[in-house]
């Protein structure tokens, strides 16, 4: 190339660090003539992270002359991934300027996910989602549903999560109603149902499901779906 520009650039590094070649990345990065932006220097960053050279992704953070928030939930992101919760929450409090992504980053890796959650300016359904499912993973239903009925606007996902949290601790009456008042459902949702009468040994209910779900014309049966029917056939 005659020119090359820092699109150029970043591209080259990006496909390096995707690669999981990130030291061929850095050699490149630190080249004298490398044009180098934010999105540079995040992709670097993002390269660490991704091989767990965590100090490294650190000293790159503190050398990055110029911080957007994609950077900084980089560092979050991966401070949580890594179960460095702590780190986490103090590098999500210096922040000049959050977004949406920041906070439901933090929500699914913290006890204090609630705290944050209610102190958030702005939720979007993801954001609601991300505290309703982690209090269904960690079977606090109650918590979860009295969230759930608090949103402005549910998802497909949103009904999923505690369809699934209800029938998975055992309160399969509980799912079925709130299947029944599900006003868009998917393969998932009628999956979730039918392997739940499956678990409880509710064969008829299981093969109605599955009757109802094929004339469902918006709807069809996946490979998980299959599985638990032809659990039933077999038993």
């Amino acid at each position: 190339m005659p020119e090359r520009d820092v699109i150029s650039w970043t591209a080259l590094i990006s496909g390096y660090v995707k690669r999981g070649l990130v030291q061929e990345a850095r050699e490149l990065f630190d080249r004298g003539d490398a044009e180098k932006n934010v999105v540079t220097w995040t992709a670097m960053m993002s390269g660490y992270w991704k091989t767990g050279r965590v100090s490294e992704a650190e000293r790159l953070f503190d050398e990055m002359p110029d911080k957007n928030v994609v950077a900084w939930n980089t560092m979050i992101d991966g401070y949580v991934r890594s179960d460095r919760i702590e780190q986490a929450l103090e590098l999500f409090e210096r922040m000049e300027e959050r977004n949406v992504v920041s906070w439901n980053m933090v929500i699914s890796g913290v006890d204090e996910a609630r705290l944050l959650f209610d102190r958030m300016p702005d939720r979007n359904v993801v954001s609601w989602n991300a505290m309703i499912g982690g209090y269904a993973q960690n079977m606090r239903l109650g918590e979860a549903y009295c969230l759930f009925e608090r949103m402005p606007v549910k998802d497909v996902q949103s009904w999923n999560t505690m369809i699934t949290g209800f029938i998975k601790n055992g309160e399969l009456e509980t799912g079925s109603r709130l299947f029944n008042q599900m006003p868009g459902k998917n393969v998932i949702s009628w999956t979730a149902m039918i392997s739940g009468c499956v678990q409880y040994g509710k064969s008829e209910e299981a093969f109605k499901l599955f009757y109802y779900m094929s004339r469902d014309r918006k709807v069809k049966p996946n490979e998980g779906t299959f599985v638990s029917v032809l659990g039933l056939v077999v038993t």
